[in-house]
Parts: structure tokens; C-alpha cells; sequence
């Protein structure tokens, strides 16, 4: 089944987790299917949180974070691999996005603020399109063919 990749950027940290959880929720009720959320949040200074959450049918109880300092010389795509979500990485190089996407995500957020990766199957990128139109963001990478992008980009000013 052919995925594609939305990467949105939100002005507070809450948001990308609301985004996620509203996703997550709609997908435990069978209406979409999601292969990845993974939220990252910018707190105050250099500290990024790495929030995958859990998908609705795991057994594992509540969200998964975990805080990455920023240091000097360090990469986001280095430290998420790191910090075992790699395969966010490599789904991204899959989809000709190379780390240095994932490093500038990092760098251009600002404290406070978050993003959110999605992996979306083909079939469910309206939904999803759908629930995003919901919260104001800013696209930052998209695998969508042009209309969709462009309808997306406009729903989200």
C-alpha cells in the first residue's frame, strides 16, 4: 500500500498531541489507518521531546516522550535514531527526504512549539486532511501530489 508522508508545524506544543490523539482516536474506530504520529515538541532552550504515543490496539498503557537535548554538533535525525525511532528517519529517506529535512524541522522550531510526522495510507489522506483542516499550522513537507498539498496549505492559514 503506497503512504504519504504530512509534516505540519503548530505555534504551541499541545496541538501536534491533539492532532495526534484526535487521529489515534478515529483510527481505533476504524475510520482511518495511520503508519506513523510521531510529535516533536521544543520546550524552553534546547530541549526536544520525541512523543510517538501509542496506537489504540498496543498494550503498552500511555504515551511514549523522550527528552533530547540539543547539543552542539547533533543532529534531530542523529538523536531520534538515537533514541529508537529511526524508522521515522528512514520512512522519510524512503520518501526522498533526507535527514536534513528532519534536522531543519528541529532547528526552526521555536520554544513552545511543535510538529507532527504523519504517515498516511493513500486511501485516508482526505480524512486526515480532513482533521488537520481543524487546527491552524503550517505545512512544512508534504508527499501529497500538488492539488492536494495546496488544498491543504490553504485550509491551515
Amino acid at each position: 500500500m503506497s503512504t504519504n508522508l504530512i509534516v505540519i508545524a503548530f505555534a504551541d506544543r499541545e496541538t501536534a498531541k491533539d492532532v495526534r490523539n484526535e487521529l489515534r482516536g478515529r483510527e481505533g474506530e476504524g475510520a482511518i489507518e495511520l503508519q506513523e504520529a510521531l510529535v516533536v515538541e521544543r520546550g524552553q532552550g534546547e530541549i526536544v521531546e520525541v512523543n510517538k504515543g501509542e496506537k489504540p490496539d498496543m498494550e503498552t498503557p500511555g504515551p511514549g516522550g523522550i527528552l533530547l537535548p540539543l547539543v552542539y554538533g547533533s543532529s534531530l535525525a542523529s538523536l531520534l535514531t538515537g533514541a529508537g525511532v529511526g524508522h521515522v528517519v528512514d520512512t522519510l529517506r524512503g520518501h526522498n527526504i533526507d535527514s536534513d529535512f528532519v534536522d531543519d524541522v528541529g532547528e526552526s522550531l521555536e520554544p513552545g512549539s511543535s510538529a507532527i510526522f504523519l504517515q498516511v495510507a493513500e486511501g485516508d489522506v482526505e480524512k486526515v486532511v480532513d482533521v488537520l483542516n481543524q487546527y491552524p499550522g503550517r505545512v512544512l513537507k508534504t508527499t501529497l501530489d500538488d492539488e492536494q498539498e495546496e488544498t491543504l496549505r490553504k485550509m491551515l492559514r
